[in-house]
């Protein structure tokens, strides 16, 4: 209690276990968990574990020559995941690995850079706390009790109307105390890689280091901001360099189009389909950047160049 006296860290919460139990726990107030949150924030963004690199990773050599250049990183980060000396070491040295040397050091030449119309757009998301998208940035309230904080529920008759909206109260407390618990959760997440991204905005290219696991998959070292990361994450990325997209392009990206609208599980040429239905649909939706290109005079180009990473999903069920 003198704890609590002298400071606004901790505070004690009453939790119902079952119907005949009911602890009380020490746990830290909603002032302490954002005081922690703001210094985690800047302790991640001074001492970052694994971010992309401002100039392409080293070309793999061998398991344990390559990737990150400093001593330390490169002795954590080998390109087999669970290296073992006695184990798997001995063999990977040995073995003739030059085709996934090769492989991974394209990927890691692949620049990226962040796509800061969509960097906006989630600050201003975040800003104004519209949870669209992606959580909210600012707490759920949970709704008042109608009772009194020093009432006993208990003196209350089954027959009593404070009674039956009490335990209405309780069912929408417990729902929004839930939904709370995952906001914050889903807030660690984005707010890392919204930070991540913002630290990134600045150049114009930058690489991933990859590993692979035992199997022999390929992942970047990076989290958050990330090729293989969350939606928001892979949303944040672009590619640094542009290509012309051409017709299989156009028609992988239609695919990727469906796939993002859950339209996954039919034929490619069905997914395809399906977006060609809704031209009309698409165009409206993208009628804001469209009439912003007109009114600067450019003619559309045939085949316009690609910043954008089309995710595919690679599986061998033979």
């Amino acid at each position: 209690s003198l704890l609590m006296e002298v400071c606004d860290l901790v505070e004690v919460k009453h939790v119902k276990r079952s119907k005949t139990r009911t602890d009380a726990v020490l746990a830290p107030t909603d002032e302490c968990v954002k005081w922690v949150m703001d210094l985690n924030s800047g302790a991640e963004i001074g001492n970052p574990d694994k971010m992309p690199c401002i100039v392409p990773p080293a070309d793999w050599e061998s398991v344990t020559e390559g990737g990150f250049y400093s001593p330390q990183m490169r002795s954590r980060v080998p390109l087999v995941k669970s290296l073992r000396r006695g184990g798997n070491k001995d063999m990977l040295l040995n073995a003739q690995m030059q085709g996934v040397f090769d492989a991974v050091n394209a990927m890691q030449r692949t620049g990226w850079s962040v796509n800061t119309r969509v960097l906006q757009v989630m600050r201003d998301v975040w800003a104004k706390n519209l949870g669209i998208g992606m959580p909210r940035s600012q707490p759920y309230e949970i709704p008042r009790s109608p009772l009194a904080k020093d009432f006993d529920p208990g003196t209350l008759s089954e027959d009593d109307p404070l009674l039956e909206a009490f335990k209405n109260w309780k069912a929408a407390a417990r729902e929004v105390h839930t939904m709370e618990a995952e906001r914050v959760s889903q807030n660690l997440a984005v707010s890392r890689t919204m930070r991540m991204a913002a630290d990134m905005e600045q150049h114009d290219a930058f690489y991933y280091v990859y590993q692979c696991d035992f199997r022999g998959r390929v992942y970047s070292t990076a989290s958050g901001l990330s090729p293989q990361g969350t939606d928001h994450g892979k949303a944040l990325l672009q590619f640094a360099d542009a290509k012309p997209l051409g017709e299989r392009g156009l028609y992988w990206l239609k695919v990727h189009g469906a796939n993002k609208y859950g339209e996954d599980k039919s034929p490619y040429d069905a997914r395809v389909q399906w977006i060609e239905e809704r031209h009309e649909q698409w165009l409206r939706a993208a009628s804001c950047r469209r009439s912003s290109a007109r009114s600067g005079g450019t003619a559309r180009p045939r085949s316009p160049p690609n910043y954008r990473g089309l995710r595919c999903k690679g599986s061998c069920k033979s």
